[in-house]
Formats: C-alpha cells, structure tokens, sequence
C-alpha cells in the first residue's frame, strides 16, 4: 500500500515487478526448506526473522505520508526537498549548473 501512495509513476511498476520476484522466489524455496533439515518449525522461524527485520526497518526508515499532498510525498525521498535528505556539495554544483543552463534555454524562448 505504502508503494502505491509514494509512487505514482513508473517507479510503482519497478516496486510491484520487485516484489513479484520475491514472492517467486519465496513460493520456489519454501517447499525445499521445508524438506530439508530445519523441518516446518525452523523454516517459518526464518520466515520470522525475516518479518521481524522488515517490521524494524518500516518502523525506523519509512516515513508518514499522512497530510502530505502528491507533491509532497514525492518529494520524500528527493534528495535537496523539503522532506528529503541534504545535497552532498558535488550534488550542489551540479544543480546549480543544472539551474543556470535552464535560465539561459528560457531567455533564448
């Protein structure tokens, strides 16, 4: 649900392709974990850990949207936003040229 809100353009068709692949590759190796030595009680153990980690990193890494606007939410993971992470100086440099070339193509329009 969280992809959805936050992507919504052609990031959102990158995520959901991802997370096909993953739900494959969990449907192919499930049946041979559970054959093998760890039995059901060790496979869904790791199954476990693996939600667990992924609980700890949403709760920590992921932010809230609620309140934003469309433009806002996409700007949360922009680096130099509002709500997204410093510019590193290269990154500064680079946007400034990148500012100053787009003011120079709109006084030659």
């Amino acid at each position: 649900m969280y992809a959805a809100e936050i992507c919504t353009d052609i990031a959102l068709g990158t995520v959901m392709v991802t997370e096909d692949i993953l739900l494959l590759l969990q449907f192919y190796l499930t049946p041979h974990l559970l054959d093998s030595k760890l039995t059901p009680t060790g496979t869904f153990f790791i199954f476990a850990l693996f939600a667990s980690a992924g609980f700890t990193f949403i709760y920590f890494y992921v932010p809230e949207t609620k309140g934003l606007s469309e433009k806002e939410k996409k700007e949360l993971f922009m680096p130099g936003a509002k709500w997204g992470r410093k510019l590193k100086t290269e990154e500064v440099r680079t946007l400034s040229h990148m500012v100053s070339s787009l003011r120079d193509l709109s006084e030659e329009f």
